[in-house]
């Protein structure tokens, strides 16, 4: 697939060329750490993971919303696979609550072996998001 340098030489606007060229971060990634803080850090075009190996933990992390490169924006689709045998977790960003099944979570989730979470920030403070 083309960078996303390229796709802008073509005119193509520059976070449509990012989202289609999926250059900032590979799609299987590592769990690590034991918090939010030592997680492995999910960037804010990284719209694709899938958890295929990693630590005893096997920690990541959502990223924040807005206000930086590495940002997620609002409305982006966020799909997290764990491809582990044991349970993974995912760390939410301080002052952040995501909604998932009716419950509001403000630390982190778990996703238990071969389920995948769906999420969506909806303000700098919010996602919504199914595990299944």
């Amino acid at each position: 697939m083309a960078t996303d340098q390229l796709l802008m030489g073509l005119g193509m606007p520059p976070m449509l060329a990012e989202r289609l060229a999926d250059t900032s971060g590979s799609i299987n990634v590592a769990g690590a750490g034991s918090s939010t803080a030592t997680a492995f850090q999910i960037r804010g075009t990284q719209f694709l993971v899938f958890i295929n190996s990693g630590a005893t933990t096997n920690w990541v992390a959502l990223p924040t919303i807005g206000g930086s490169d590495n940002a997620a924006q609002i409305a982006d689709n966020f799909v997290i696979h764990n491809g582990l045998a044991s349970s993974a977790t995912v760390g939410i960003p301080t002052g952040v609550t995501v909604n998932i099944g009716g419950a509001n979570v403000t630390a982190q989730f778990t996703i238990t072996t071969a389920k995948t979470f769906t999420g969506w920030p909806v303000s700098t403070t919010q996602w919504f998001g199914i595990v299944g």
